[in-house]
Formats: C-alpha cells, structure tokens, sequence
C-alpha cells in the first residue's frame, strides 16, 4: 500500500470531533459556537468554487452542512441538569458526529487528490507545496480541540441550590487518536521532502510556504499556527497565534475564565517529530500550567432563586457573541511568562540569524578580489619652494617683497583599479592596493596655476569601516618640475561610501590638509 493510498484511508477515518463525554453521573457537553459550523459550509462552498470540485458525496455534504448549521442555531444552549430535548440529543450524539466524519473524509480527499500527480512529477518544490497544503486537512487551532472534563453538581438550598463545579481543559480524545493516525501517516510521506537532503534541517522552501500556510489561517480567523522546532529533534507542531481567553457561565454566573497561550513544542496537542529511526506524531492530552500541573477549575456558587433548568455557556472572546462577558485579565501568569520566552526566543533567534549572516558575509569577503575606488579631494597647501612661488604666483620683484609661503587650493578627480585581500576570522581586515589616474589641478588667489593628468598609486589597509590610505599621485611631466602628491589619511566607510581625512605633501611645492569624498566597489 503506498503512501497516499494510506493517506486516503486515513483521512476517510477522521473521526468526528466528539461534543460529549458519556459519564455515570451528569453528562458534559461541549458546545461550539454555532458559528462554526457555519464558517464549515462556507469552506465548503469556498472549496467547490476554488476547485471546480462536484460530486455526489461533496453536494450532499453542502446538504448536510446546511442542515448542521440550522440544528447548532437551535441546540445552542444545552440544559447540564434536566433531560436534554430529544432532537437536541440526537444531534449532539448522532447527527453531528456523522457529520464531521463525512467532512474530514470529503474534504480531506479533495484536498490531497492530486498529491499522487505531483509525487510523480519529481519535482521538489511541488511536493513541497503538496505537503504543506495537506496539512489544512488535519491542523487546527488549539481551543478547537479543548473539551471540558468534570462536571457541575447541584444541591437544594433552603432557598435556592449550590452549583458544584470540578472542570479540568482536555484535549478530545477522540479526534486526538485520528488526528495522530492521519499526522503519523503525513510525516512518513513528507519527511523526505520538508527535510533538506542531507538531514540536518528543514527545507528552507518548506519553512516559507509554512508562513504562508499559517497566512491563510490567519485570513480565515483560525488561530492555528504551524511552527518548526529543531532544539532536540526535527519537529513540526501546532500553537496558537495568540493568547485567547474564555469564561464558563452557569445560569448568567461566571464560574471560572481561563487562557490558551502560546507555547512550546513540548506543549503542543499536535507534533510530528522525525528522527533516524522514522516518524513520531504525538501530543499533550491536557493543557497544564508551566509547572506542570493539570489546569483545574474547582468550586462552588450559591444560587438565591429555584429554577427548572441550568444552562451552562463556554464562551471564547475570539468566537460568537459575547457582550457583557469577563473573560479576565488581560493576561494571566501563563500567558505573560509565555510572551516573555517568545519575546526572549525571538531576539535569540534574531541573533542567531544575524551570526549566520555575518558568518555567510564573512565567507563572501574572504580572500583575494578585484575592487574599484574613485574620489573627489579637495586641500589646502601651502606653498615653501620659492622659486615654484616665483613660476607660478607671478611674483614681479618690483611689486614687492617675497613672502615666506603662499597658499593655494589643490583639486583632483582620481579613480584607481585594485585588488583587495580580506583576512582573520571574520574577514574584516583588509588589505588593498592598485594603480590608475587623476586630473589636478591648482588654484591660487581664484586663479588656475597649474593643470594636469597623471598616474596614481594607492595601498589602504583597514578593519571594518575605519582604515587608513596611502595615495600617491606623480606628475611626469617633462617641461616642469614634478609635483608628485604623497596623501596620508583615515577613512570611514558608510556602506560603498566614505570620506577622508588627512595629511597632503606635494614634493617641490609644500605641505597641508586634505578631504575626500570617495566611492569603493
């Protein structure tokens, strides 16, 4: 039997979400919003449009899915303490029980029909998008799944009655079996393919079409979340998006509220763990407090009046109508101790995904390659060889005395081809060095002195943004004598820009101070 055959009988067993749980003493019902069952028939019709999907068993479950909601309108609040209306009974027990098989089993195959195609296709990424859209078959939010385990007792006051509650939130058990039956069987299909071929972590693929899974969830007004967790073992499981809230109330009485918040994947109702030896679908049975223990809601409240019936309302702030309802807190202790580890995990996570992409970038620099650098500098120099003062000041001896020092604007546009060396443990020392050309010029009392274009030599040496440079500019022209450019300076890189700072010395001419405006590639 190959895999998809296994996961069509699988899906075709999908139990129904048990709302009842047969006890000696007082039956506990729990009661969905009716609004989920009609979010149910608008998937439905959703799914026929989107598909182009018609056949007999997905139009008779349109039928039923009809009938479904129509029934929940009319059972939505459950007497705990007299006899239940028949019609009422039959469909909590009966009726939608059946209801939800024949939707797991229709929409499960619709869903995955054409997962067979693509295994044959070969092609990776459709496999991958197979297996993350098989997914919606079987992932729902955490309080979808949650059920009430107790019950409510009543004793007869001299004037009214005593409600004794004993709750405990559990996981339905009935729905978790095949929910694990169906995982199990999507992890040994998928393992293969959502994990990178060499075993060491999730396709990255795999992780991005999860986001946008868990996009689509969110736009439907689930709170599911698919997350991946790799600590101890490659592990696929189900959280919440957020922390959500709920209150019990008997009879207009609030009896207890609670939260679901978000947790690890050892908290989780719903994981898929891959390991060498294969495939683990397994998840908690109950919701617990972060020291472990059972999340229990135990006691008792006085009623002043008779009545003929008890209702019981298990209201959830993101589901229904729920006006006048305290749902508590804003956050409990759980729940604020959860945001913290997220908050703390989110930042170690952010660090560790900068530390691979420094590492990555380090990777990328080390070693030998080609680099341009091209500048605009301007200085200030003054001039303390006379007789180039005499040539190009146009001193006239009858004008009167020689001074000491002239100073004058020097100018250049240059640009140098390189070769740069990136060295150490990051790769963030550098040594570079290459050769090119620059056009200077000089400039004394607003006017231009002297001109040319000549060949330019550059060493730089640095760490990180900061370093220093070496440039050297000759004059090689043969009619005058050489104003060869020695400049020294620091500079600090700003992305591919940066600016320089330092020391000019211009042979036959004299010394002073320079700025750069420069560009490296």
């Amino acid at each position: 039997m190959n895999y998809m055959h296994k996961f069509f009988v699988l899906l075709s067993g999908l139990a129904t979400f048990s709302f009842a749980e047969n006890t000696a003493e007082t039956p506990n019902i729990f009661v969905q919003d009716p609004e989920y069952f009609h979010q149910r028939r608008a998937d439905l019709q959703m799914m026929q449009v989107s598909m182009e999907f018609s056949s007999n068993g997905f139009d008779s479950l349109l039928v039923e899915a009809d009938k479904i909601a129509k029934m929940s309108d009319q059972c939505a609040v459950i007497s705990l303490n007299d006899v239940m209306d028949e019609s009422c009974w039959t469909f909590y027990r009966v009726d939608l029980p059946a209801f939800e098989e024949h939707y797991a089993k229709v929409t499960g195959e619709v869903r995955l029909g054409y997962m067979e195609t693509v295994r044959g296709l070969q092609d990776r990424k459709l496999q991958i998008d197979a297996c993350v859209t098989s997914l919606k078959s079987f992932v729902t939010s955490r309080e979808e799944n949650l059920f009430l385990k107790g019950g409510v007792s009543l004793e007869p006051l001299a004037k009214g009655f005593e409600a004794n509650y004993d709750f405990t939130l559990q996981y339905e058990l009935n729905r978790r079996a095949r929910t694990m039956e169906i995982a199990q069987v999507w992890g040994e299909t998928c393992k293969d393919i959502v994990i990178r071929q060499d075993g060491s972590s999730f396709a990255p693929y795999f992780i991005s079409q999860l986001d946008s899974l868990n996009q689509e969830l969110k736009e439907k007004g689930s709170l599911a979340v698919v997350k991946t967790d790799s600590a101890n073992a490659l592990t696929v499981y189900v959280d919440i998006a957020k922390s959500i809230r709920s209150a019990y109330y008997l009879n207009g009485v609030k009896l207890f509220h609670t939260q679901i918040a978000s947790r690890a994947a050892d908290n989780s109702n719903l994981r898929i763990t891959f390991t060498k030896d294969g495939v683990v679908a397994d998840g908690e049975t109950e919701v617990r407090t972060l020291d472990g223990n059972p999340v229990q809601f135990k006691g008792r409240v006085e009623y002043a009046d008779d009545v003929a019936k008890v209702d019981g309302r298990w209201f959830w702030e993101n589901r229904g109508k729920h006006e006048g309802v305290d749902f508590g807190p804003a956050f409990d202790e759980d729940s604020l101790a959860t945001a913290k580890a997220q908050a703390e995990k989110e930042t170690q996570l952010a660090e560790e995904r900068a530390a691979e992409e420094e590492s990555l970038a380090a990777k990328k620099r080390a070693g030998l390659k080609p680099s341009f650098w091209a500048g605009i500098t301007g200085g200030m120099i003054s001039y303390t060889d006379l007789s180039s003062v005499r040539q190009y000041v146009g001193y006239n001896p009858y004008r009167g005395t020689l001074k000491d020092s002239y100073n004058f604007g020097a100018f250049d546009i240059a640009a140098a081809a390189r070769v740069k060396w990136s060295f150490g443990e990051q790769a963030n020392a550098f040594v570079a060095a290459g050769i090119g050309g620059a056009f200077a010029t000089m400039v004394y009392d607003g006017e231009r002195q002297k001109t040319y274009i000549a060949p330019l030599g550059q060493l730089e040496l640095g760490y990180k943004s900061f370093g220093l440079r070496e440039t050297m500019i000759f004059q090689i022209e043969p009619d005058d004598e050489p104003w060869t450019h020695f400049r020294t300076g620091g500079f600090y890189s700003i992305g591919m820009f940066n600016i320089e700072l330092g020391y000019a010395r211009i042979l036959n001419a004299g010394n002073g101070f320079y700025a750069t405006f420069g560009i490296t590639l």
